[in-house]
């Protein structure tokens, strides 16, 4: 990105770059969480910018892809090279989602050392999109490098008007009000979402949240969620039981979950869905049950199989206990009958489904009735 770049500017975005100025004039390391696909490039320039206008600072952009770190003296020598006599140095890794791969691991290590050994001349911005508390065992391990952590959560309606106001003067568009109102509540928040939206506008003249170009951003947002994450937002609002989880309070910080618990952006839920039921649906091949490519049939016992098997013949119906019964028993099924046996078969069942990921209601519970298989 070249400094050419006409920033947007943004309340919110003022708001958080005075607090990590400030942080830095305290000589203190800073990691920032942002929204995923969201806009953390653009927002750790236009900061980066801002710092080569201060006295104090002088911002090395690190990029792993033309780097090439294999020793401690690797680095030493990378930011050795790029210092300035009188300034601090503040090595901003803009996608620092990259230093968790297996590859990159040793470099959070290295960091640490030469923060701990050069701690009055230089610092990091570290700038994530993933769930710290679910990569970091122990943010103690690198305490040099996580002593400030900020989440930059999605945008206000505010500062989304201001956004599509600044790309609709950059296009010379003139908005209809109702399109434009339609543009903001779409994106509910996020930056790309806005900026996709108006483009449409642009090309089309026209806007609807389902067009396929505005669906796909979305998509791309639902995928990068992680199977937890995917989980909450789909069973939003009822997230009592996740309400201790660290996926949930990620969702909270970062925005995609509102103070009611409803999950922020709309178009969101329909890519999730379809993502959630590609994982869990479940289907029989050669007389197996899989979900995915997990054979399923062969964690369960011979009863609980032929339950399944013979429920998910007709999902969504309800098998009365006699049908169920008669799908443990073929073969004299009266003589073997047990309500009991059925209830604790059916039980055992639905267990061990929870235990893979599916959800309880998999196998529901019809009251007088019997057992069905929801899909």
């Amino acid at each position: 990105m070249n400094k050419s770049y006409n920033f947007v500017e943004s309340k919110h975005f003022t708001t958080h770059s005075q607090k990590w100025l400030k942080w830095l004039n305290y000589n203190e390391s800073i990691a920032i969480t942002f929204p995923y696909l969201n806009d953390r490039p653009v927002r750790t320039q236009q900061f980066i910018e801002y710092l080569q206008k201060e006295t104090n600072f002088n911002p090395i952009i690190f990029d792993q892809n033309n780097q090439i770190i294999d020793e401690q003296k690797d680095l030493e020598v990378y930011i050795q090279k790029q210092q300035i006599e009188n300034k601090v140095t503040v090595l901003v890794v803009t996608d620092a989602d990259i230093l968790f791969l297996p590859q990159n691991i040793k470099l959070l290590e290295y960091l640490q050392i030469y923060r701990t050994q050069h701690i009055t001349t230089f610092t990091t911005i570290l700038a994530f999109e993933c769930n710290l508390n679910n990569k970091l065992t122990s943010f103690h391990a690198y305490d040099m490098l996580f002593q400030n952590h900020d989440y930059y959560p999605l945008y206000d309606d505010e500062d989304i008007t201001t956004f599509v106001n600044f790309f609709a003067q950059k296009w010379s568009l003139n908005i209809p009000v109702k399109i434009h109102k339609l543009i903001v509540d779409s994106s509910a928040g996020s930056f790309w979402l806005a900026k996709e939206a108006v483009r449409i506008f642009r090309d089309s003249d026209s806007f609807d949240p389902l067009d396929a170009n505005f669906v796909s951003r979305a998509s791309s947002i639902a995928n990068s969620l992680s199977g937890e994450e995917q989980t909450i937002l789909l069973h939003a609002p009822k997230l009592t039981k996740y309400s201790q989880s660290s996926d949930y309070t990620h969702l909270k910080k970062i925005g995609l979950l509102t103070t009611d618990d409803e999950c922020r952006i709309a178009s969101l839920i329909e890519p999730i869905n379809s993502l959630y039921n590609s994982q869990h649906l479940l289907h029989i091949t050669d007389n197996s049950i899989f979900r995915d490519k997990l054979n399923i049939s062969l964690m369960l016992s011979k009863h609980e199989n032929a339950i399944l098997m013979g429920l998910m013949s007709k999902p969504n119906t309800p098998f009365t206990r006699d049908e169920v019964a008669a799908l443990l028993w073929p073969v004299d099924t009266e003589d073997h009958y047990s309500a009991w046996a059925i209830d604790q078969a059916a039980k055992r069942l639905r267990d061990k489904l929870v235990s893979l990921g599916l959800p309880p209601k998999t196998i529901k519970s019809i009251r007088g009735v019997g057992y069905e298989y929801r899909n």
